[in-house]
């Protein structure tokens, strides 16, 4: 017997509920909302009703290699101060004037 088979009736969360947050965490990926250890130890709280320890996260991650976590960087106070009103519309003229003089190119293609 495989040792990931005869390991699944200590885990917290069965396979298809695994599956399905693993899917979950894809999803909130997907649309720039990732999600991170403590959220993801939120929601199997949600799931099981049991709260995993800390390690848990690691050993679900070596699971599910296609997980990855990351911590966020600080912002560079270069990119801040180029977020400015003067750079914002000097890009949206640049969008104007690509829309203008291509009219019917999909906003997908920009």
């Amino acid at each position: 017997m495989h040792k990931k088979v005869a390991n699944e009736n200590k885990q917290i969360l069965s396979s298809p509920e695994e599956k399905t947050l693993v899917d979950w965490i894809g999803y909130q990926a997907a649309i720039a909302k990732p999600l991170d250890r403590e959220e993801i130890r939120s929601l199997v709280l949600d799931i099981t009703g049991i709260f995993p320890g800390l390690n848990w996260i690691y050993w679900f991650k070596q699971r599910h290699p296609e997980i990855c976590a990351s911590q966020p960087g600080n912002l560079d106070p270069k990119r801040a101060q180029n977020f400015n009103v003067t750079n914002i519309a000097h890009f949206y003229k640049l969008l104007k004037d690509i829309y203008d003089t291509y009219p019917n190119i999909p906003p997908e293609h920009i």
